[in-house]
């Protein structure tokens, strides 16, 4: 019995740990260095978060709490914490210089504890972008990093000044995506309003109706009189 309860109680502690990671850019030119953040949640006692990257190097920039035990070794990281509550991983990622255009790098991260490995969430690719006003102007998706990016390239003169107006207003355009418009509401109340309503459809059909037997009424009254 005793060796039952330790487990359940080991799994209710872990119940709510979790771990998500952010990109500070999921679509950069080759050579870039990306940030990333993996977020661990109520944490409990000992764990490792691992970390692995098809291409691209990674290298710890920060972490917190202070850790156990941290690896490096090319594409792949893991800390090892003995903490309580949250934790994070600040990391860098090295984009090939040679990478092509359209290539794109998966991550996939672990987090284990002596129950169970549980899955890093969030963002999982970072894709390289040669390109990147016809990426934007085709998606219409700008990110603040997108637009850090352009404004590089238009110092640079990579960019004209209208290439790099156009990605503002994309910017612009997007940034209100996130919520529905209101302004679609006053444009279909127009339409209704220009075609006009069901109710008035009838009024309109009997007026015609009218002018028409009066027109025969006088057609036939001049017929009457020339006989």
């Amino acid at each position: 019995m005793s060796g039952t309860t330790d487990r359940t109680t080991a799994s209710v502690v872990d119940s709510g740990l979790r771990a998500h990671r952010e990109i500070d850019g999921t679509h950069v030119p080759p050579g870039t260095t990306v940030e990333a953040t993996i977020h661990v949640e109520d944490a409990a006692g000992r764990f490792v978060l691992g970390e692995t990257a098809s291409g691209p190097e990674l290298a710890v920039v920060e972490t917190e709490p202070e850790p156990v035990d941290v690896v490096q070794r090319d594409t792949e990281l893991s800390v090892a914490w003995d903490a309580a509550g949250d934790a994070r991983l600040d990391y860098e990622i090295h984009v090939p210089e040679d990478a092509a255009d359209g290539t794109t790098f998966a991550l996939s991260g672990t987090l284990m504890t002596d129950t169970e490995d549980r899955e890093v969430r969030g963002d999982q690719t970072v894709t390289v972008v040669t390109n990147l006003f016809e990426r934007i102007v085709s998606t219409s998706v700008v990110s603040d990093a997108d637009l850090q990016l352009a404004r590089e390239q238009y110092e640079a003169d990579v960019l004209s000044e209208a290439q790099f107006d156009r990605i503002y207003r994309a910017w612009l355009r997007d940034d209100g995506q996130a919520e529905p418009s209101t302004s679609e509401q006053p444009r279909e109340l127009v339409d209704d309003t220009a075609h006009g309503s069901a109710d008035d459809t009838p009024d309109h059909t009997d007026d015609e109706s009218a002018t028409q037997s009066t027109e025969r009424q006088t057609q036939g009254g001049g017929d009457g009189g020339a006989e």
